[in-house]
C-alpha cells in the first residue's frame, strides 16, 4: 500500500460531506478519498449531495492528480453529487489551484473565504444540516 501524505477529517452535516484536507494531495490521496466516501459515507447522503472541501490547511496537489480529479468528478456526478464548495483563503494559491481544475458540467461549484459564507451557500441549496456521522 502506498503511503498517504495528507490527512483527511470527514464528517456529514445534513446532506454535505465536510472534508478538511491537511497536507499535500496526490493520486494516492484522491483514490483513498473516493473509496472512503463510497464505503463509509454515501449511505448517509441523498441526491443531490454536496462536498465542502476545507482547503485552509491543504498544501496543494501534484500535477499527476488532475486525471484522478476528473475521474473522481465523473464518479461523484453518477453518485448524485450536486454541489461542490471550496473553502480557501481569498487570493491564495490554494484558491487558484482549486479553480484551475475542470470539475464537470453537472456539479454546481462555489468558492467561499469563510465558514459562515460556506454554510450560508450550502443552506440555500438545502444540503446543510445537523451532524450525522
Amino acid at each position: 500500500m502506498t503511503r498517504r501524505y495528507a490527512e483527511f477529517k470527514i464528517q456529514v452535516m445534513g446532506n454535505t460531506l465536510v472534508i478538511a484536507v491537511i497536507g499535500p494531495t496526490g493520486p494516492t490521496e484522491f483514490e483513498w478519498l473516493r473509496k472512503e466516501i463510497e464505503n463509509k459515507y454515501l449511505k448517509f447522503l441523498t441526491k443531490p449531495w454536496a462536498i465542502l472541501g476545507d482547503a485552509r490547511q491543504w498544501e496543494l496537489f501534484t500535477p499527476d492528480s488532475k486525471e484522478l480529479i476528473d475521474e473522481f468528478t465523473s464518479w461523484a456526478e453518477i453518485q448524485g453529487m450536486g454541489f461542490n464548495l471550496v473553502l480557501a483563503p481569498e487570493n491564495s494559491l490554494k484558491l487558484a489551484a482549486a479553480q484551475e481544475v475542470q470539475l464537470g458540467d453537472v456539479i454546481e461549484h462555489h468558492y467561499a473565504y469563510a465558514m459562515e459564507e460556506a454554510i450560508e451557500w450550502l443552506s440555500a441549496k438545502n444540503v446543510w444540516g445537523n451532524k450525522k456521522a
